[in-house]
């Protein structure tokens, strides 16, 4: 999945494992100027959205890679503060 870069100048994507940054023109028409890899490695696929974001300067990006000797999971947390909370209140008590 593409994402642009904050200045509008590149385009990055994933071809296999490696994310690559393309330059672009958008005038007289758009064309792809050239091409770089940025990074070599495994990358999380699917779920829709793109495994990676470039942060708003364009000069860290944040991956999501697989985890390292488990099976993949998401583990959702709602209402975390009060979850934290809860933790820390036991702790003191102990």
């Amino acid at each position: 999945m593409p994402v642009w870069s904050p200045d509008g100048r590149k385009i990055f994507f994933v071809a296999g494992r490696q994310l690559i940054a393309a330059s672009v023109v958008t005038t007289p028409s758009f064309s792809v100027t050239g091409r770089e890899v940025l990074f070599e490695r495994d990358f999380v696929a699917g779920g829709g959205h793109a495994a990676y974001d470039v942060s708003p300067d364009g000069k860290s990006f944040l991956l999501l890679i697989p985890a390292a000797g488990e099976a993949e999971k998401i583990v959702v947390v709602r209402n975390w503060a009060a979850e934290l909370r809860a933790g820390a209140a036991k702790e003191a008590t102990q």
